[in-house]
């Protein structure tokens, strides 16, 4: 048992108010108003409760901590008021307790209320996750396919789609998908690609899965796509002979 948990009254120590205020985050020598005690407790009560901090010792430190509020809460009622920094809170945080409708004095003194804060605030979170990801959808574009037709029995299928979850940041995200076939059996390649853009509004992308070789190549001797160095045409011409090649020259030509 330390100093403050020997002296929790009103008249305690100044030693056992600076380890109370010590126990609870608080400042040990600055004055603290009630108010900023009871935050201070709260947030020391989620972290050392002994449903979420199971260990050995567990519910000897929470009984420690409840000491350590009363001798602090007994030290700002004695003190007059002081100007001090106002007590800052998160507004997400605000926003759980007003939607807990769970008041201090119930916090302290039923055991099942501290279950129930914890049930409200998923509830929240959940009802707000939900709301952003359906703000979010209902600015995505609707999926999208096309279908383009290459030479020789070659064909491209591309499919799009747009998403916006707690997963993205509820950024728009472009995923595209592309297919490419060949006229023999079981010939088929896909890659795949997420599309979004940045922190600062430059695009980036992201490859989940790439087109395997033969197939990007084909998609450029068959495709309208020109050739991007005479390595690649070499290539073609050994993948699918002269004559593929000699076609998209002429295809080139005639367009």
């Amino acid at each position: 048992m330390t100093a403050a948990s020997a002296h929790f009254s009103a008249r305690a120590s100044p030693s056992a108010l600076i380890a109370a205020k010590k126990m609870l985050g608080l400042a040990p020598t600055a004055h603290a108003a009630e108010e900023r005690v009871k935050a201070a407790f709260r947030k020391r009560a989620l972290e050392l409760h002994p449903d979420t901090n199971p260990g050995p010792g567990a519910e000897g430190k929470f009984i420690e901590l409840q000491r350590c509020f009363e001798v602090a809460m007994a030290a700002a009622a004695a003190e007059p008021p002081r100007d001090e920094e106002p007590l800052r809170r998160e507004p997400f945080r605000r926003s759980r307790a007003e939607t807990s409708h769970i008041t201090f004095e119930e916090f302290l003194g039923n055991p099942d209320a501290f279950f129930a804060a914890k049930k409200k605030a998923r509830e929240h979170d959940d009802a707000l996750r939900e709301t952003l990801e359906r703000e979010a959808a209902a600015g995505c574009a609707a999926d999208s396919s096309s279908l383009e037709e290459l030479r020789d029995g070659w064909r491209e299928e591309t499919r799009t789609s747009v998403r916006a979850t707690a997963a993205t940041g509820f950024k728009q995200v472009r995923t595209v998908r592309v297919r490419v076939t060949g006229p023999g059996p079981g010939d088929a390649g896909e890659e795949e690609f997420e599309e979004w853009a940045g922190d600062n509004g430059a695009p980036r992308r992201r490859m989940l899965r790439m087109l395997p070789g033969r197939f990007e190549l084909a998609r450029v001797t068959f495709g309208a796509v020109p050739f991007t160095s005479e390595t690649q045409r070499r290539n073609a011409v050994a993948e699918f002979g002269r004559l593929s090649v000699a076609k998209k020259r002429l295809v080139a030509m005639f367009a």
